[in-house]
């Protein structure tokens, strides 16, 4: 039938791409680029594709009872593995005690009516604002870690200047109005190869119209974006390493001469002591008698 779905050469690196935290919408977009369809990331991936497929055509879908939608607001936590949890520890203990919410009451209706909402076509034009469906429109995608790309657009704000200019500034190696630790913060939110396969697979390819690549880097978030344009730099990383030590040449340097001086200061100061020459002399003179007996064979310098 054919091999699983996450080692099929086909579709491999779209699971991939899922399984680093890429957000499904953005990877069913490079399905779609590629004239796939986009449904398969929603299938197993431990099993071939024909063997889904057939299965699919053949089971008849239940038929779903008519009513409203409906949306229910989520905790957002983190759940660990039970596995992991120690003997002594209150999951376990609430569990092996058969723990009782006591007085934990609540009205069925209210809890709907607070955590629920119903979505569909007619919730949409009846609750969403102009507002809403503008941000909708304009909503960004999003292809790299969250706390990245949060902390990467707060770098890059400080920079207003097109991200194509900052390339060609970056490809040259031109003097660029930014600090070592901008530099060096930029240098890290190049994109990694995870990062790199990701948007190749978003980005049309490099012979499309520039028109159409355009807008697509343009559908992207600030941090996306400067990693986009940056991707076409080559040799960036050695560029970067370029630039910031001719950016932290003058404090180097100075804190190069004030050790210098320092350590020649030092050397004057000990040349000239007058002590210090009189404890060589003696240091000789006793040294040649201890050596040579109190002959005339003595030594005139040391070291």
């Amino acid at each position: 039938v054919g091999p699983p779905l996450k080692d099929d050469p086909e579709y491999q690196k779209f699971f991939k791409m899922l399984k680093m935290g890429i957000p499904l919408g953005a990877v069913q977009n490079a399905l779609k680029k590629e004239g796939k369809d986009p449904g398969i990331i929603n299938m197993d991936p431990s099993r071939p594709l024909g063997e889904q497929q057939s299965k699919s055509k053949d089971t008849k879908k239940p038929s779903k009872p008519k009513g409203p939608k409906v949306a229910r607001k989520r905790l957002h936590w983190n759940k660990i593995d039970e596995s992991k949890l120690h003997a002594d520890s209150f999951w376990n203990q609430a569990k092996e005690q058969d723990l009782q919410l006591v007085g934990l009451d609540f009205d069925n209706e209210e809890f709907a009516n607070l955590f629920t909402s119903e979505v569909g076509k007619a919730a949409a034009k009846k609750d969403a604002p102009a507002d809403d469906k503008k941000k909708s429109r304009n909503q960004k995608v999003q292809l790299i870690d969250g706390r990245r790309r949060m902390n990467g657009s707060i770098l890059l704000a400080k920079f207003k200047v097109d991200y194509k200019v900052l390339a060609k500034q970056v490809d040259g190696m031109e003097c660029m109005e930014a600090e070592g630790n901008e530099l060096r913060g930029m240098m890290q939110l190049l994109p990694t190869k995870d990062e790199s396969l990701a948007l190749r697979s978003y980005l049309p390819p490099p012979d499309a119209p520039a028109q159409e690549i355009d807008e697509s880097i343009a559908k992207l978030g600030e941090c996306e974006q400067y990693m986009a344009v940056m991707l076409d730099v080559p040799d960036v990383k050695d560029k970067f390493q370029a630039m910031l030590f001719r950016a932290e040449y003058e404090t180097h340097a100075d804190s190069i001469r004030e050790g210098t001086e320092t350590l020649n200061q030092a050397c004057d100061a000990v040349k000239n002591s007058e002590r210090f020459r009189k404890l060589l002399l003696y240091a000789l003179k006793l040294g040649n008698a201890l050596n040579t007996g109190g002959s005339n064979e003595g030594v005139s310098a040391i070291t």
